[in-house]
């Protein structure tokens, strides 16, 4: 009720930087779900925010 909307982008990223980097994709609503489903293990960071939106013109 006083925090973020569960329609917020979110994002995590597993395994940053190494070969077996993934990077899913949802909302902080759905998120949960997502990485149950594709079985996530850490480490992984959890991003929140609109940032996750230009992810790609981010990352050059």
């Amino acid at each position: 009720m006083h925090g973020k909307s569960e329609a917020s982008p979110a994002a995590v990223i597993e395994q940053g930087t190494g070969e077996a980097e993934r990077i899913l994709i949802g909302t902080l609503g759905s998120i949960p779900h997502v990485c149950r489903r594709m079985k996530v293990k850490n480490p992984a960071l959890l991003i929140i925010g609109e940032v996750v939106r230009v992810r790609k013109q981010c990352s050059g």
